[in-house]
Order: C-alpha cells, then sequence, then structure tokens
C-alpha cells in the first residue's frame, strides 16, 4: 500500500509541479534536523519526487519561523518539541525563478530516537546515520545542511 501511495504520490507531482511551482513562489518554509547521537530523522513525503527529506513545511501568515518549525515537525512527526529547543542555523532561497521560496533551517537534538507517529502526508521515516548520508538521495539545500551540522558537531571525526 506504501508503494503505490508513493508511486501515485510521485505521479501526481510530476502532474502538478508547474501549479505548485507558482503556489510556492515565495513561500517562506521551514526544515528541522532532528539529530539522535549520530543519526539524523529524515522523511520521505508521499507528495513529491522521491527525495528524503528533513521535517518542516510552510508558514502561516505571520507565524514565526521557530513556532512554525515546532508546528510542523507535530503534524509530520508527532514530536511535541518547543520552539525554545530549536537552534536557527541558516536561512537559503530555494527552488528556480518559478517557485524560489525561503527556507528557514533549524537543529534540535534529542536523547534517543523515539518512533514517529507519521501524518497523512508523510509516507515513511528514517533515522539516517550521518556518516552514510550521501547514500540517500537529498535536495542539494538539506544534503549541504546535514553535512554542514555533522561537522559542527564533530562527527566528522567519527
Amino acid at each position: 500500500m506504501k508503494t503505490l501511495r508513493v508511486f501515485l504520490g510521485r505521479a501526481i507531482y510530476i502532474f502538478i509541479y508547474p501549479v505548485l511551482a507558482l503556489y510556492l513562489r515565495g513561500s517562506k518554509r521551514t526544515r528541522i534536523i532532528v539529530g539522535s547521537k549520530d543519526k539524523v530523522l529524515l522523511i520521505r513525503n508521499w507528495l513529491g519526487d522521491g527525495q528524503w527529506t528533513l521535517p518542516g513545511g510552510g508558514l502561516h501568515n505571520g507565524e514565526a519561523p521557530d513556532v512554525g518549525a515546532s508546528r510542523e515537525l507535530l503534524e509530520e512527526t508527532g514530536l511535541a518539541i518547543n520552539p525554545s529547543n530549536f537552534h536557527a542555523i541558516g536561512e537559503v532561497i530555494s527552488g528556480g525563478f518559478a517557485s524560489s521560496h525561503e527556507l528557514y533551517f533549524f537543529e534540535t537534538n534529542l536523547e534517543s530516537t523515539p518512533d514517529i507517529k507519521m501524518q497523512w502526508e508523510v509516507a515513511e521515516y528514517h533515522w539516517q546515520d550521518i556518516n552514510d548520508i550521501n547514500e540517500l538521495r537529498l535536495d542539494k539545500y538539506t544534503k549541504q545542511k546535514i553535512l554542514d551540522w555533522k561537522i559542527n558537531r564533530g562527527f566528522d571525526k567519527i
């Protein structure tokens, strides 16, 4: 069932991408690196291009980025983390001309790797060993932020 859902999500995504790109243009979105020891939480949305990504999503009008990140994390994974436990690690303009949007990146660290309560928009989740991060298909901004996070935490010496 999951495979069919992901396949349909990819097919729909390809079909609606031009409209979706225009819809997302100029939006503000969040991504959260949820780390636990030497692992990072990744998700794969059912509607998308099949790449692994960090939890996160769009901000509501007037919503602070850290508050939106906390809300999106809860909506996608069931993890309730207070925004005060997030550390901002940068912003980038993502996408091409027709679909550019602002991404706010945050990090938070957990003592253990909890089970995730996936919601309808998430097809899969995975606690990825950060030393094997290059094995996965990730967008360039997500990959770079995770690699920077890995180096800043001293994991490059593992």
